[in-house]
């Protein structure tokens, strides 16, 4: 009588040779699955399932073998069960990445902060970094760097973002990837438009849809309904940045930054879902619900724009984290939770003799960095 020996059906003997063979040809099969789809999103969620079956039936069969033959253990199809569940979780990785091809950057701060310069900077030094660096299609980039250059060779201030002129930067730095950034960069007033702090109660938009329409405008005392590329799949927002300008005199913040700072915090904690009782609350729709955990890998960071009348001597100490604690313990917090960076930023300056504007980077490169991963 044998004690501990399963035995279940007639299953035909396999050596380990013939297992490792069919785990091969597993692993091959998901490959050319894998190529012929890649290309068709649709097809390749539907492909997936398929695989996923495939892999199942080849555990489930070295499982049964192991048990009807008592000299073929599980230990020694170890590496071949291993094996199948990597390429089971690669696929899954590879499908999640094919699957975002769009990671949004969302700028966030008081009109006049400098959220024009900032992406007009930026696609300029991204341009110099990168030899693949191409715009989409549809972006906005011309028209923002005609405004941008235009003012700068009139040695004049750049124009204020409004409702009825934002932009949406749409570019890639790699030809060779399909994921392309696109910076959304709205006014002031309608971003604190959007979330406004009043004693009335208010339920968010951002409680009950997937999407992020900053897409009402007032001119003229008239409602004006912008272009519909400027409407964000929340699913996309891959970086919150929230920007905070100095005054005259360099000192951070500038009063307009008090203004709407607690209306852009609560935008950035609705966006992020950072809020209590969000998966018990009747509020959220069980769609927002489901994106909770999506909702909380986007970063928020925290920059300190127009940094160049900085003391050169003070540059290699970073004063951010402090200066970020006294001026909003709550942004300071989500900075923190989302685990996003505070830094100085400048792209550009004035030369007081001549009146004209010159290049003045300071911390491109870093915040490239923090972006484009």
């Amino acid at each position: 009588m044998e004690v501990g020996v399963c035995k279940i059906g007639v299953l035909p003997e396999i050596s380990d040779i013939s297992s490792t063979l069919l785990v091969l040809a597993s692993i091959i099969i998901a490959l050319i699955v894998f190529i012929r789809a890649r290309n068709d999103q649709l097809r390749l969620q539907r492909w997936l399932k398929y695989s996923v079956l495939l892999f199942s039936f080849v555990l489930f069969f070295l499982g049964m073998t192991a048990c009807n033959q008592p000299e073929v253990s599980l230990y020694h199809n170890l590496r071949a069960i291993v094996s199948v569940i990597g390429v089971v979780v690669l696929i899954c990785l590879t499908v999640y990445v094919e699957k975002r091809k769009q990671s949004a950057i969302l700028l966030i701060g008081t009109a006049g902060s400098g959220k024009t310069v900032l992406t007009w900077g930026l696609l300029k030094y991204l341009g110099e970094k990168y030899p693949d660096f191409c715009h989409g299609p549809d972006s906005d980039n011309r028209i923002l760097s005609h405004e941008v250059e235009k003012s700068f060779s009139e040695g004049s201030e750049v124009d204020g973002t409004s409702g009825l002129n934002s932009n949406r930067i749409s570019f890639s730095i790699n030809l060779r990837s399909k994921e392309e950034f696109v910076i959304y960069d709205f006014g002031g007033e309608s971003l604190a438009q959007y979330s406004p702090v009043s004693r009335e109660r208010r339920i968010s938009n951002l409680f009950k849809s997937m999407t992020l329409d900053i897409n009402n405008a007032i001119k003229d005392g008239h409602l004006v309904k912008q272009l519909s590329h400027l409407i964000i799949k929340r699913s996309d927002i891959k970086h919150v940045v929230f920007l905070i300008k100095p005054d005259a005199n360099g000192v951070y913040p500038h009063k307009d930054v008090l203004s709407t700072l607690q209306s852009n915090i609560q935008l950035v904690e609705e966006l992020t879902m950072r809020t209590s009782q969000t998966l018990n609350s009747n509020v959220y729709s069980s769609e927002v619900k489901k994106y909770r955990p999506q909702a909380h890998r986007i970063r928020v960071h925290c920059l300190f724009t127009q940094y160049s009348n900085r003391n050169l001597n003070e540059m290699g100490k970073d004063q951010s984290v402090e200066l970020l604690k006294e001026i909003s313990p709550d942004l300071n917090r989500l900075v923190n939770q989302s685990g996003g960076t505070r830094q100085f930023v400048n792209f550009i300056r004035m030369d007081e003799s001549s009146g004209t504007f010159e290049k003045d980077y300071y911390m491109v490169d870093t915040l490239g960095k923090t972006l484009m991963r």
